[in-house]
């Protein structure tokens, strides 16, 4: 709705609407934890494949094409920094367990 040339939500708020979870941006680097904390997968994230089937294409470092990574509600994914000049720096502390975010209806 826009009011006072400003632009509002014309439903309220979610609850949990202040809550960061965690954004993904294409050539930002990643490893994926199963259910189990092992490592499943570790590289950079390129695009989404299908959400229905929680698909996202990734690069891994030493790979030419992109691969199809499958994401469960269990898994942990983990953001890392990585400077001009390649080198990983620390964890971005923005990840939660995917279990944990709400149900769709």
């Amino acid at each position: 709705v826009k009011k006072n040339k400003k632009l509002y939500l014309a439903t309220p708020l979610p609850e949990n609407y202040k809550e960061h979870v965690m954004y993904l941006f294409a050539n930002d680097y990643v490893r994926i934890f199963d259910g189990n904390n092992k490592l499943k997968f570790e590289g950079y994230y390129r695009s989404v494949k299908a959400l229905t089937r929680s698909q996202l294409y990734f690069r891994s470092n030493n790979n030419v094409f992109d691969e199809v990574v499958a994401i469960t509600r269990k898994a942990m994914v983990k953001k890392y920094n990585v400077d001009i000049l390649g080198k990983q720096g620390g964890e971005v502390k923005c990840s939660v367990p995917f279990m944990l975010l709400p149900e769709k209806d």
